[in-house]
């Protein structure tokens, strides 16, 4: 893990530029701000209106024609500010390229030393279906994710930083964090989770072909529920049958479960020769997020959350080592 010092070196040398891609964010604001407000408030002001006063107005002469007069006034303010809106999203658009090429990309290699960063479309996001962390519905709620390409434990890694949306209703859970994907030098035996129940989507879960491991729950002792898919067997929701190799339960050691007791935002999947672990917590590689949280406070957070992926990476497989 990065010390403090490497930490507040790192952050200083850079709190100049990003003070300065700060400000010219803020040029936007204003343009973006009247886009927003002209376009979106101005509208739904005048529907408010009307339709709260409706039984004062409607015997009014005039009111059919403040009525078509207001529809015009809202479509004229929607193209206002759309085209506001437009013209901040153009002044973004290179300091958003700047934001990732000259504070984010370094971030990511200074976290995990020789990792790229790259913004990838949603087509290129589906890589965290397979570990069956996550409801059937689940699916990415935004335009593109920040990946972190590179080596964690001597694994190949890749790092997808994403919101997860589990539904698409008012009352729909999110993830919002890291998923973490580590090619493992053994082939697991089954598929296993460990992961954190969210209300009320039990039964939205890939549940067929799990069977829940009680005993390794208690042992862990934390609100993670724990199920395992033998070998041979298709859960619900995956590509094709488990594959033989190193038993489950043979990863599900006490030092793993200490990692996890002292990290109750992780949870982990491993099936095949992948292993899962999925980290809530604060974006730092989206561009306009980033550039705001981007600091020594943050800085350390990331490193934290970094060190313990690659803690319990060492530890799944040291378990797995010699037994594939």
């Amino acid at each position: 893990m990065r010390t403090d010092a490497e930490i507040d070196a790192f952050f200083s040398g850079l709190a100049s530029r990003r003070d300065e891609l700060a400000r010219r964010y803020r040029a936007g604001w204003p343009l973006g701000l009247a886009g927003c407000g002209i376009g979106c408030l101005l509208p739904i002001g005048l529907l408010l209106a009307f339709i709260g006063f409706r039984d004062r107005w409607q015997g009014h002469p005039l009111y059919t024609t403040g009525t078509v007069a207001a529809c015009l006034v809202a479509l004229a303010s929607l193209g206002i500010g759309l085209a506001l809106y437009q013209r901040a999203q153009r002044i973004y658009e290179p300091v958003d390229a700047a934001v990732t090429a000259d504070l984010l990309a370094p971030l990511a290699a200074f976290l995990v030393p020789g990792a790229t960063l790259e913004r990838h479309g949603l087509e290129d996001s589906v890589e965290w279906r397979p570990s069956l962390l996550f409801p059937r519905a689940a699916h990415p709620h935004e335009h593109a994710v920040s990946r972190v390409t590179g080596r964690l434990a001597g694994l190949p890694t890749a790092i997808d930083e994403m919101l997860i949306r589990f539904r698409n209703d008012s009352d729909s859970s999110t993830f919002t964090g890291w998923v973490a994907r580590l090619e493992l030098p053994f082939t697991v035996g089954g598929h296993v989770r460990v992961r954190i129940p969210a209300r009320g989507y039990g039964s939205l879960m890939w549940n067929e072909g799990f069977e829940p491991m009680p005993d390794a729950q208690a042992r862990l002792g934390t609100r993670h529920e724990i199920d395992a898919a033998a070998p041979g067997v298709a859960p619900e929701g995956a590509e094709g049958a488990t594959a033989s190799g190193v038993p489950v339960d043979v990863l599900l050691t006490d030092a793993l479960f200490g990692l996890l007791q002292a990290r109750p935002r992780m949870q982990l999947a491993a099936t095949g020769r992948t292993l899962w672990v999925a980290v809530q917590r604060m974006r730092v590689f989206e561009p306009r997020s980033g550039v705001v949280l981007f600091g020594k406070d943050a800085g350390r957070q990331a490193a934290a959350d970094i060190a313990d992926l690659e803690a319990i990476a060492r530890e799944i497989v040291r378990a797995g080592s010699g037994r594939g």
